[in-house]
C-alpha cells in the first residue's frame, strides 16, 4: 500500500508469483519503443538478436525450452523488427514492422514453427522511415494501424493488404500509439512531450497538450478501459517518474499528476478494465508497480509491487479471459529478460481449486464487433463482453485465418474437465453432468492404465537401453578424467624442462653481452689518431667481427662440450645397470669432478696474458 496513503484496497495483497518453466538460453536484442514481446494465449512471439535482418522466435504458449541457434525463427525483413502484434481475432495472424519502413503479415502454422517462417502472405510499403508502432483496431476486423518516424499514421486493410487512411504529419514522430476502448479515436505521445487525441478517420478535429511531462524520458499512453480518461507516464526534471490522469475531453490540465520514484529508463503502463488496476513496468529495473484507479482526489492510487529475476527487456498482458479462475488469478503477464522469457500470475491469496464469482467481471470474447466498411463509414462499437468464468476458460479455441475453429487437444479438454468439476452452485442439472463426466474420466483412466502393459516390453528395453549409454557416459568421464590428469602431468613436465633451457640460454647471452661489451671497451681504449686511414678502421671493424665469432664458436663448444658430458653421463649408467663393478666415482660425481676449461680466444688486441673473458 503507498506510504502515507489512507485509501484501503481490497487488492492490498495482490502479489505475482513466476511460472515454474520458462523459455531459455534467448538472444533478446535491444528494446525498441515497442512493448517488445507479445502474446494472444495461444502462442507467443519473443524477439531474436541475429545479424542481416530482423528475426522472431514464435513458440506455443507452453512449448517452453532452452533455445538453441538453430532452431525455427520467423525471417523475412531486411532490417531490425522494431514492431509487431498478433491480430485480435485471428490466432494465427501475426503482423510485423521493420526499421525500413515495410510492415509483413504471416500466417503461422497450427503447430507452431516447425521450419524458417520466409515468406509472408504481404508486405505493406508506405512509410519512408523505421516504424515505431504496429497495432491492431480492438473492435474493427482488419483495421491496423502503424506509425513511423516520417511523421506519417497509416492505417492498413489486412485483408486486401492496402492502406485505407493516410494521415501525415500529425503526431510528429510517435513515442507512443494505443486505440481506446471501442476503436473511435487514438491516443498519441511525440518525442516533443506531446500528447494527442484525434479520430483517425477525421484528424482535423485532433486535441493536443504540449508538455505532459516535462522531463527527458519518453512519453507513453494507455486507455483507461471504457471510461473518458486515459494514463501517461514519463518524468520530472528531477528525473522522478510520474503518472498522469487525464479527462480525453479536457487536456488543458491534468486530473492528477502523481510522483513515483527514481527512473531508469521508459515506464511502460498497463490497464485491466475488470480491476481498474494499472501495471507499470520500467524497461532495465526489475519491478513491477501496481496501481488502483479512485473516486477520490488522489485518484490513483499505488498499492502493491513485485520484484522478479533479472531485468525487464519487455512486458506485456494476455488476454483477459485466458486467466485462470481457479487460482484468483486477476492478470497473466508475459515478461522478458536479458535471455529469457515468462510468464508471471498477479493475483490474490486464495485456496487452490476454488472459483470465487464475485473477484470476477467481465472481459472481452475476442470477437470483432464491426469490420473496416463500417468503421471507416464512422461506426464504433463496443467489445463483445463475456462473463469471466470457468466455462469461458475450457471454451477457448484457436481461431485460423481462414475462420475454421480449431479444437484444443484432449490433454487440454481432460484438464478444463477437472477443473470443471470445483464446487459450484448444487443443482440437479450440475449432479447429472457431474456424473456424465467422472463416468468419462474413469473410462479415460482406465485406457491409461491399461496401455503400459502393452507396451511393457519395449519400455523395459528402452530403459536397459537408457542404462547402458549411461554406463558408457561415466566410463567416457573417466577416461577424460584420466587423460586430463596425465596431460596436465605431462605438461607441468614440459614446462619445467622450457624453464630449465630459457634459463641457460639466458645466461649464455648475459655472458655473450658482456664479453661483447668487454670487447668495445678494450676497443675504445686503444688510442687511434682522428686522422687514421679509413682502411684502417675497416681492418680493426673486421677484427672485432672476428673476434665475436669466435665469442659464438666457443659457445658452439660449450653446449657440444656439455652433450658429450651427458653422453658419458648415460653410458654410465647404462653401464651400472648390468651389474659390473665400475672403479672409480658414481657417473654424477665424475661428471662434477671433470670440470671443463676451455680456452676462450683472447682480444686481437690484447697481448696480456690475463683472459678477461673467463
Amino acid at each position: 500500500m503507498e506510504t502515507g496513503s489512507r485509501h484501503k484496497s481490497k487488492y492490498k495483497y495482490l502479489d505475482g508469483k513466476p511460472f515454474k518453466e520458462k523459455f531459455t538460453n534467448l538472444l533478446v536484442p535491444n528494446a525498441t519503443d515497442s512493448k517488445f514481446v507479445d502474446t494472444n494465449g495461444f502462442f507467443t512471439a519473443m524477439p531474436w538478436k541475429a545479424k542481416g535482418g530482423g528475426q522472431l522466435a514464435i513458440m506455443k504458449v507452453d512449448d517452453y525450452k532452452k533455445f538453441h541457434i538453430n532452431d525455427p525463427m520467423l525471417k523475412g525483413h531486411l532490417a531490425p523488427i522494431s514492431a509487431f502484434e498478433f491480430n485480435p481475432f485471428v490466432d494465427t495472424f501475426l503482423a510485423t514492422a521493420s526499421e525500413d519502413g515495410t510492415s509483413m503479415l504471416w500466417n503461422i502454422p497450427i503447430e507452431g514453427l516447425t521450419e524458417d517462417l520466409k515468406e509472408p502472405n504481404a508486405t505493406l510499403y508506405g512509410h519512408s522511415k523505421k516504424i515505431t508502432h504496429l497495432t491492431f483496431n480492438p473492435t474493427a476486423s482488419n483495421v491496423m494501424l502503424t506509425a513511423s518516424f516520417d511523421k506519417d499514421i497509416r492505417i492498413w486493410d489486412v485483408s486486401t493488404a492496402k492502406e485505407a487512411l493516410h494521415i501525415p504529419d500529425v503526431i510528429g514522430q510517435p513515442t507512443s500509439i494505443e486505440w481506446n476502448y471501442d476503436g473511435s479515436l487514438v491516443a498519441a505521445a511525440n518525442k516533443n512531450k506531446s500528447l494527442y487525441i484525434l479520430d483517425p478517420r477525421d484528424p482535423s478535429g485532433e486535441t493536443h497538450v504540449d508538455k505532459a511531462h516535462n522531463g527527458p524520458k519518453q512519453l507513453k499512453v494507455c486507455w483507461l478501459g471504457s471510461s473518458n480518461k486515459l494514463l501517461t507516464t514519463g518524468t520530472n526534471k528531477q528525473m522522478f517518474k510520474e503518472l498522469g490522469v487525464w479527462d480525453t475531453r479536457d487536456l488543458s490540465s491534468p486530473l492528477k499528476i502523481k510522483k513515483d520514484d527514481k527512473i531508469l529508463e521508459v515506464v511502460e503502463p498497463f490497464f485491466d478494465d475488470d480491476k481498474n488496476l494499472v501495471f507499470t513496468a520500467t524497461k532495465g529495473e526489475r519491478r513491477v508497480n501496481m496501481w488502483e484507479l479512485a473516486d477520490d482526489d488522489e485518484v490513483i492510487h499505488k498499492i502493491s509491487s513485485w520484484t522478479g529475476e533479472g531485468c525487464h527487456r519487455g512486458f506485456n498482458l494476455f488476454p483477459k479471459r485466458f486467466v485462470d479462475v481457479y487460482s484468483s488469478e486477476f492478470v497473466r503477464a508475459v515478461r522478458l529478460t536479458e535471455d529469457s522469457c515468462e510468464y508471471v500470475s498477479f493475483g490474490l491469496p486464495s485456496k487452490q481449486g476454488a472459483f470465487v464469482s464475485s473477484l470476477y467481471g467481465q472481459c472481452s470474447s475476442g470477437n470483432n464487433t464491426c469490420d473496416i466498411a463500417d468503421w471507416k463509414e464512422g461506426k464504433s462499437a463496443a467489445p463483445d463482453l463475456v462473463d469471466i468464468n470457468p466455462d469461458l476458460l475450457s471454451s477457448l479455441q484457436l481461431r485460423t485465418s481462414d475462420g475454421v475453429i480449431v479444437s484444443t487437444n484432449d490433454e487440454e479438454e481432460e484438464k478444463d474437465e477437472v477443473a470443471d468439476l470445483a464446487p459450484t452452485e448444487s443443482t440437479e442439472d450440475n449432479k447429472a453432468n457431474y456424473l456424465r463426466k467422472i463416468t468419462k474420466l474413469e473410462n479415460r483412466l482406465r485406457e491409461v492404465e491399461e496401455a503400459p502393459k502393452e507396451d511393457s516390453e519395449e519400455v523395459k528395453k528402452l530403459r536397459q537401453d537408457n542404462e547402458d549409454l549411461q554406463d558408457k557416459i561415466d566410463e567416457l568421464e573417466s577416461r577424460i578424467s584420466d587423460m586430463d590428469d596425465s596431460h596436465k602431468q605431462r605438461e607441468e613436465e614440459l614446462q619445467k624442462i622450457i624453464q630449465e633451457k630459457e634459463d641457460e640460454i639466458q645466461r649464455l647471452l648475459q655472458n655473450q653481452t658482456q664479453a661483447t661489451y668487454q670487447a668495445n671497451d678494450t676497443y675504445q681504449s686503444n688510442e687511434v689518431p682522428q686522422t687514421t686511414d679509413s682502411y684502417q678502421a675497416q681492418d680493426h671493424h673486421q677484427e672485432l667481427q672476428d673476434h665475436h665469432q669466435e665469442l659464438q664458436d666457443h659457445h658452439q663448444e660449450q653446449q657440444d662440450h656439455h652433450q658429450e658430458l651427458q653422453d658419458h653421463h648415460q653410458e654410465q649408467q647404462d653401464y651400472n645397470a648390468e651389474g659390473d663393478n665400475y672403479a672409480g666415482q658414481p657417473a654424477q660425481e665424475t661428471y662434477n669432478e671433470q670440470p671443463y676449461d676451455a680456452p676462450v680466444p683472447s682480444d686481437p688486441k690484447d697481448d696480456s696474458d690475463d683472459n678477461e673473458f673467463d
